[in-house]
């Protein structure tokens, strides 16, 4: 019997100290990215803001149009010219150069 007393005082101390600096709850990171993004994360890598997309898009339709009309004239069938012009004004649409 004296020797469990004497395992039981021997070890409590360690005990209330494991006890003293284990946390109540969880912890959470300290870099929480929920806290600045708010769940809104900007996927638009390009950069483009979008009056920028906006005016890319009205070139590319702009584009669609005149292609459809050198189609017409070509009869059906861009020709290598043509061809070669549509995909360079494509391209500077693309690439975000004028």
């Amino acid at each position: 019997m004296k020797l469990l007393v004497a395992l039981l005082l021997i070890g409590t101390p360690g005990l209330a100290q494991a006890q003293a600096f284990r946390p109540s709850m969880p912890m959470a990171p300290a870099f929480n990215p929920e806290r600045w993004f708010d769940g809104a994360v900007n996927y638009n890598r390009s950069g483009d803001t979008p009056t920028m997309r906006a005016q890319k898009l009205r070139r590319a339709l702009a584009l669609r149009d005149e292609a459809a009309v050198l189609l017409a004239q070509d009869g059906g069938t861009l020709s290598d010219h043509n061809r070669a012009y549509v995909k360079r004004k494509a391209l500077n649409i693309l690439d975000g150069s004028r």
